[in-house]
């Protein structure tokens, strides 16, 4: 046992078998930023029994060196998560693993749109003294597809002859979920089940498989025996239980039948016991196993049959040739007061997916990247049973950095930490093999993110790019390349560049929608491409790229020639670009896409100012000047237009069509998302400094109060009172996007509010985690209909990476700082390397 000293206040700590949090001290409970907790002497434990639920909570947990912060969800509870947190990484789905102790969403077996799931099944349970506990709550949850109500909590399961939790205290911390289980059996079990993601390693963090270790401790004075099980359903289990076609899977409509099974088993042989399953026809396969030299008997899945889990001291499920879940049983015995750990792994193997997006798709299909690592589930389970230990030290040593580090608040590090999950849920990366092209190299593969798997599934939609893959440039510059590499090779003759990059949900290097947003698209590449040299510094980047950039932006900034050079303040003519039917067949409509916009326009004219701003620097550093000068022509007279079109003495208005005296005169509070881009990439202004602090502090002063939450809505009156016109589903009294509330408390960081800033989103976040459930959904727009952060549409979007944008912003630096050494980044990704 390990014995720390900090601050007058004892914390008896360490990670590793038997050897967890064991006392508090009474001058722990004094310190008003730490939630004290009872002694738990005994009890081989991962954070401290009776902590404050549903808030942000600083404790001690094990692993780490000092008490960190996050939130404890407790099932039954009153705040609980929608989904769990997502056990996977880079391009292996996720299998979420609820707080209920079920499983929830799987997409592990390819059932990417609608997303499988959810199984409600539990895993885990222990027999002792002739009864067994099953290690749930029981509670269950009905498909969610991210666009209607959220619906009502599903049945409870109904587990004759067994008992179950009292309680589970949950607490996330991406990519590792710890649970605290409540029960009377004589054996006390804690849970810490964790995937390896590793910031700045995509081959390791593109491992798909998942380590559950049970923590078991025996707090009486005799000894306990007793089983331990932990079940896992077939791959027909995880099929989605919302059919294909259904409103959240518009692009799975077109389906075909499985084939017939044909399930092979065979026992594990090297870095786990267990057994390895395939299915030879639908070519899917699993491992699940225990790490180390325990005698493991197997057997067929448990599901939620309370009798087979009865049963599990005396023999598990026969296996048919049909089904293909498992069961493993490990027999302990424990002396009084002995911990022990088991460690159950789960490895899966499902090397094609189809653009479809789920197994039965007709489509083209696709090659993860893992399988060129990896043969079978055999052989990640191998790996993972090699290098547990050390995967999970490098885990815990990159979430330290972050949580350790000083400027950051509490609350901020949990939730930079649990942003990464979004990258488990809509990532993809394949490799460089048919139906890709030959753009596609073999060593970087075709990396892609899904919008939003459940409401809005398609790839690499390119706003929420530019919006949302920060920490992909951040920790991953390889698939950053990947990424605009194609756009690139789709870009067509006009020098245009499709806003989503696969006809069907799933699908890769099929360009759509080229002119959709038409007016966004260029500076959405030029800003994505701008971004990477920003971050990454490489010179042979611009060069390889330069002509696409130029192409590009050549074409974008002259959609309205009539306008002269100030056009790129302005939407293009009604009429160029696609034809959007819920708006009428307009083609006027950029990132705020649910209404039309004419003539000058103050927040495209500003973002596409920005990118020209990249664009000039591109330029110069390749010695373009004549393009230079065109550019400084265009940035020139944008500003005119800004002044002469825009601005009435005390805010902007969103749009201005001189010659048909079109406008729309409202209080819109994204205006400033060009002059972001332009300071975290180290750019001139692209908004006057005295219009943008009038601006902003008109925003603080009247439009603060309309929420009760401190949120700015995305529209406001003129006179700061809550507007709606009722256009569409980013149009509401209290209507925002959660992104874009990122974007608005960072502009106020930069210009020097940070204080004001940070409160905002921190209001935005708690709202989202804390009162919502929120934390691992993603969710796109709130408030909808009241002030009370109701999802209004939308989940699992990756726009909402753009989180890790604040650090940066706090310092008032670029964010090619947080790359320096010694910077966030850096620190980050030298922990997560350490062996």
């Amino acid at each position: 046992m390990n014995q720390m000293k900090t601050n007058q206040m004892i914390i008896l700590s360490g990670f590793g078998r038997g050897k967890m949090i064991l006392g508090l001290t009474l001058a722990l409970a004094s310190s008003p930023s730490v939630q004290a907790a009872d002694t738990l002497a005994g009890k081989d434990c991962l954070f401290p029994a009776g902590l404050a639920t549903a808030q942000w909570t600083q404790f001690p947990a094990a692993g780490f060196s000092k008490p960190v912060t996050g939130i404890i969800y407790s099932d039954p509870g009153t705040v609980r998560p929608i989904s769990g947190m997502p056990l996977g990484a880079l391009d292996t789905g996720c299998l979420d693993l609820e707080t209920s102790g079920t499983f929830g969403y799987s997409s592990i077996f390819n059932h990417l749109t609608p997303r499988g799931g959810p199984l409600n099944s539990p895993f885990l349970g222990i027999s002792v003294g002739g009864t067994t506990w099953v290690l749930t709550t029981g509670k269950t949850k009905l498909y969610d597809n991210g666009r209607d109500p959220i619906p009502a909590p599903g049945p409870d399961l109904a587990l004759e002859g067994v008992r179950q939790a009292r309680r589970i205290d949950y607490w996330g911390h991406y990519p590792v979920a710890d649970l605290e289980y409540e029960t009377e059996a004589p054996v006390a079990v804690s849970l810490r089940a964790w995937a390896p993601f590793l910031p700045g390693d995509a081959d390791t963090s593109n491992t798909p498989a998942a380590v559950f270790e049970v923590h078991l401790s025996n707090p009486s004075n005799q000894e306990q025996q007793g089983t331990l099980a932990f079940s896992f359903p077939g791959f027909a289990g995880h099929a989605s239980t919302m059919k294909p076609g259904g409103q959240g899977s518009q692009y799975s409509a077109m389906v075909k039948d499985f084939p017939a099974p044909k399930i092979v088993r065979q026992p594990l042989a090297d870095g786990a016991t267990g057994v390895a399953v395939t299915d030879e026809n639908w070519k899917m396969g699993y491992a699940l196993g225990v790490i180390g030299t325990l005698p493991v008997r197997s057997g067929g899945a448990l599901g939620g049959e309370g009798a087979a889990w009865a049963g599990i001291s005396r023999q598990l499920p026969g296996t048919t040739a049909d089904d293909a879940g498992s069961s493993l049983a490990v027999d302990f015995k424990l002396a009084a007061g002995e911990q022990k750990t088991v460690r159950f792994l789960l490895a899966w193997h499902a090397p094609e997916w189809k653009g479809g997006g789920s197994p039965q798709s007709v489509g083209p299909g696709f090659t993860h990247m893992y399988a060129a690592r990896f043969s079978n589930a055999a052989a990640v389970a191998q790996f993972v049973g090699r290098e547990h230990a050390a995967l999970l030290r490098r885990i815990l040593a990159w979430q330290e950095e972050i949580y350790n580090t000083p400027t950051l608040p509490g609350w901020l590090a949990d939730s930079l930490i649990n942003n990464f999950s979004l990258i488990a849920e809509d990532s993809i990366w394949a490799q460089a093999k048919a139906p890709l092209g030959d753009w596609c190299k073999s060593a970087e593969g075709a990396f892609a993110m899904n919008e939003s798997p459940r409401a809005c599934s398609q790839m690499n939609t390119l706003p929420n790019s530019a919006i949302g893959n920060l920490p992909i440039t951040y920790f991953f510059p390889q698939l950053d390349r990947s990424y605009v590499r194609q756009f690139a090779a789709l870009q067509n003759e006009k020098g245009d560049i499709p806003c989503v990059i696969g006809n069907s949900a799933w699908e890769l290097g099929a360009p759509r929608a080229y002119g959709y947003q038409l007016v966004m698209n260029g500076a959405n590449y030029m800003t994505l491409l701008d971004r990477h040299y920003t971050v990454t510094g490489d010179e042979e980047f611009l060069k390889e790229f330069y002509p696409v950039a130029k192409k590009t932006c050549q074409f974008s900034f002259n959609l309205r020639p009539e306008y002269g050079p100030s056009q790129i303040m302005a939407m293009q003519p009604e009429g160029v670009g696609e034809k959007i039917s819920w708006l009428g067949n307009s083609t006027l409509t950029e990132w705020f896409e649910d209404r039309v916009f004419h003539g000058y326009q103050v927040h495209a004219g500003g973002f596409r100012m920005a990118a020209a701003r990249m664009m000039r620097r591109w330029a110069e550093t390749m010695g373009d000047t004549e393009y230079m000068a065109e550019l400084d022509t265009l940035l020139a007279a944008g500003a005119k237009a800004m002044e002469d079109h825009l601005w009435v003495g005390d805010h902007y208005l969103l749009y201005n069509e001189p010659e048909t005296d079109k406008k729309l005169d409202v209080l819109f509070t994204p205006v400033f998302d060009g002059q972001l881009y332009a300071w975290q990439h180290g750019l001139p202004r692209v908004f006057p400094k005295e219009r943008t602090d009038a601006v902003l502090t008109l925003f603080k002063e009247k439009l603060g109060a309309i929420s009760k939450f401190g949120i700015l809505p995305t529209y406001a009156s003129p006179a700061g009172k809550s507007w709606s016109d009722n256009a569409g589903y980013l149009t509401g009294n209290f209507n925002y996007v959660n992104q874009t509330v990122y974007f608005i408390a960072m502009t106020y960081m930069y210009e020097g509010q940070k204080n004001y800033g940070l409160e905002m989103l921190r209001k935005t976040l708690e709202l989202d985690f804390c009162r919502r459930g929120y934390t691992w959904d993603g969710v796109h727009v709130a408030s909808p209909k009241a002030d009370d952060g109701e999802r209004a549409y939308g989940t699992d979007y990756y726009m909402r990476l753009a989180l890790w944008g604040v650090p940066a912003a706090m310092d008032g630096a670029g964010i090619k700082d947080a790359m320096k050494p010694g910077g966030l980044v850096d620190r980050v990704i030298r922990a997560a390397k350490a062996k």
